[in-house]
């Protein structure tokens, strides 16, 4: 019978065939061998070649005997992945790890995280007509409430002031030619009752038309603006994937979502899986200056943008009065509205004033400007994540990446590693031994 030598490296868990036909040699099978460890009696033998085609079967050389003069005898095992490469191909298999054909979205769970994080961020402009930090109080919107006989809501007036304006009318309240009017104190004490409240938000805000202030009965010749029950903001945010594969799992990377006037909020990274931006929505309360922010179908937060401008009251006698709307008057005209609890005129009574506090859990302006980029008006995402120590793609030549599907075996090339998958053979030893190399991991060549 004739065989076919190669001199052939391959790995053991390979499909691989050597090249070419091989040098062909007539030996004799020796008597009683088996077909899986044959053993041929060669007449001649070059201790060149260590691997045999046999019929349709492929053998690797285990062991050559010189037995005499010019007789060898040579030990064959056989080669099962070779020899069955057909069936391998034809078998459908649930498929762990392969070279050739992978889902990166899945999880090596052989790889480990490496302790150092990478971060990346991204920004979208939301509160287009915020003011910068710059011009804090210098600009923006006063909400003034107050009684009126001429209100906008009712009896109550409700408008929107910009400084300059709130200034005049602390000029207007301080105006000491008031002294010389025989119905001084009756004008002056209405006009300071009926100022309620002031709320300062760090936005232009044009409100409708323009409509004189009366505190109570006193016109006090400044006009403001018809408030907008609720401003409306949206932008869209790119979400900063640090990778494109399973280190964007929630294993290795998580999401901080910076919103304005609110702070951090996490965001689940399964929650955002396949997708690359979110819609943030916020609605402001125009009298309130406390806002909703909707991100997404992931989250829902109340926010403030507003602080309270201390507004002096009356108690007492006519120095107390005066001394009162000097207290308001100096601090609106110095632009100071959070210093208003403090610098009574000297050698006057000090008036009794309402706390200044800030409105909502989140603080009101000073969160607002808590802000970890350059301008607060943005909103942030802030992508945090942890490489692997070896990069997943370094070792898919060699160790495959994760499948985890069941697919014919015959679509596949290099690294393939199954999971208790039955090769059909017909011999029980075959099979068996086929699919424990096939779920220790083969090299299908």
């Amino acid at each position: 019978m004739n065989i076919s030598l190669y001199s052939f490296k391959k790995r053991v868990n390979s499909t691989a065939t050597p090249a070419g036909g091989g040098y062909t040699l007539d030996v004799k099978l020796k008597d009683g061998t088996s077909i899986y460890a044959p053993v041929f009696i060669l007449n001649d033998f070059d201790t060149r070649y260590n691997y045999i085609k046999w019929g349709n079967y492929y053998y690797f050389i285990s062991d050559i005997e010189y037995t005499r003069m010019n007789l060898y005898t040579v030990t064959c095992n056989i080669d099962l992945l070779r020899s069955f490469h057909g069936e391998i191909l034809q078998t459908n298999a649930f498929v762990l790890y392969s070279r050739s054909r992978y889902n990166a979205n899945v999880t090596d769970r052989r790889l480990r995280a490496d302790p150092n994080t990478i971060s990346r961020s991204t920004a979208a402009m939301l509160l287009t007509d915020g003011v910068g930090k710059q011009t804090l109080f210098n600009s923006g919107t006063y909400i003034v409430n107050y009684v009126t006989q001429r209100g906008t809501w009712g009896p109550t007036g409700l408008l929107w002031l910009t400084k300059s304006q709130c200034t005049t009318l602390a000029s207007k309240l301080t105006d000491d030619t008031f002294l010389n009017l025989e119905n001084f104190e009756k004008q002056f004490t209405n006009a300071y009752q009926a100022l309620i409240n002031v709320k300062y938000v760090p936005f232009s805000w044009a409100g409708g038309g323009s409509i004189p202030i009366y505190l109570g009965t006193y016109d006090t010749g400044v006009s403001g603006s018809d408030i907008i029950q609720t401003k409306h903001y949206s932008t869209s945010i790119s979400i900063p994937w640090n990778f494109s594969d399973f280190r964007n799992n929630s294993a290795f990377t998580s999401f901080l979502l910076y919103l304005p006037g609110y702070g951090f909020t996490t965001i689940n990274r399964e929650d955002v899986r396949g997708m690359s931006s979110l819609p943030v929505h916020l609605d402001i309360d125009g009298v309130t200056g406390q806002g909703t922010y909707i991100v997404g179908d992931l989250f829902r937060g109340a926010c403030n943008f507003a602080c309270n401008v201390s507004v002096g009251t009356i108690s007492g006698n006519r120095s107390g009065m005066i001394g009162s709307a000097l207290q308001v008057g100096t601090a609106f005209a110095m632009s100071n509205p959070l210093g208003m609890l403090t610098g009574a005129a000297s050698g006057i009574t000090a008036a009794l004033q309402r706390n200044v506090g800030n409105v909502g859990a989140q603080g009101g302006v000073s969160a607002a400007f808590a802000t970890p980029g350059a301008d607060w008006r943005n909103v942030y995402m802030i992508g945090i994540s942890h490489n692997t120590t070896v990069d997943p793609d370094n070792i898919r030549s060699t160790q495959g990446r994760p499948l985890n599907r069941s697919v014919r075996l015959g679509n596949l090339s290099g690294y393939v590693q199954t999971l208790n998958r039955s090769v059909s053979t017909g011999i029980d030893y075959v099979s068996n031994e086929l699919n424990r190399l096939l779920d220790g991991g083969v090299y299908l060549e």
